[in-house]
């Protein structure tokens, strides 16, 4: 019998299936392409590394460098020379380091004026009602403007999602975004207000996003998944999909189908 049905290999199907095998639990996990890692995707080409997808970690947990570690990826580790913390955005031919607070957001020429004095508004711009279920591009522009969506939110988005902002949910992708909306009704209000909290995260082991270290691996980013992939073996495969989920009196049936269309 098996405990626990996981759908879909990327890093998050693959970390929930590492931490419930841990636990004694029987796991399958089917991946209906024909790879591991979902958009974590490493290549190289001509002697070039290449990540179609994210290209670094940001340490900004101890569950992190737990899970690379017990997937036995902690000896190779490569942590960011320290003069990648500041990162650039290419702007009309110039480059323009990435602001890192609001202060150097206002100072920053990567921002018109005009940009600038719309992000001052920004603790007065109402909340959005609970149904409206935004995405990334919707929430960024309503409270902070389209330039800070082009030129500082998509970058992101893109690097660590290898993803569209017009098609990501903000609560799903930024939750701690989203949250300080839902708290205190603006960004810049939420960043001055929820400093004790921040603290207290930090006591409890979590690392500020501005002093987190950035890592990757020899091999690129896909060596996490891979290397998760292989602590499950023959419990986890790829270029199965599931075909249905249907309740049972005893439990859950997931019916699944090989690409040689065997079915189980």
């Amino acid at each position: 019998m098996i405990d626990v049905v996981v759908l879909g290999g990327g890093i998050s199907g693959l970390s929930v299936a590492h931490g419930l095998a841990r636990r004694g639990l029987k796991v399958r996990l089917v991946e209906a392409s024909d790879h591991f890692g979902g958009v974590l995707q490493s290549v190289r080409e001509e002697g070039f590394l290449f990540e179609r997808g994210p290209n670094t970690v940001l340490a900004t947990s101890e569950a992190v460098t737990r899970l690379v570690d017990e997937v036995g990826l902690g000896e190779r580790i490569q942590w960011a020379d320290d003069t990648a913390a500041k990162r650039y955005i290419a702007r009309r031919g110039r480059l323009y380091a990435v602001p890192s607070g609001l202060g150097s957001g206002i100072r920053t020429r990567l921002f018109t004026l005009r940009a600038k004095f719309r992000l001052l508004r920004e603790p007065w711009i109402k909340r959005s009602p609970p149904e409206a279920n935004e995405t990334v591009a919707e929430f960024v522009s309503r409270r902070l403007g389209p330039d800070f969506l082009h030129y500082a939110i998509n970058p992101m988005v893109a690097g660590v999602y290898a993803g569209n902002p017009e098609e990501l949910e903000i609560r799903s992708v930024f939750p701690k975004i989203y949250a300080l909306e839902e708290q205190y009704g603006s960004l810049i209000r939420g960043m001055i207000g929820g400093a004790k909290e921040r603290k207290a995260r930090e006591a409890a082991g979590d690392v500020a996003r501005d002093r987190a270290r950035l890592f990757s691996f020899p091999d690129g980013l896909q060596e996490l998944p891979l290397a998760a992939a292989r602590g499950l073996g023959e419990d986890a495969t790829t270029g199965v999909r599931a075909v249905s989920v249907s309740a049972e009196a005893d439990g859950w049936c997931v019916a699944t189908e090989a690409r040689d269309g065997t079915r189980e």
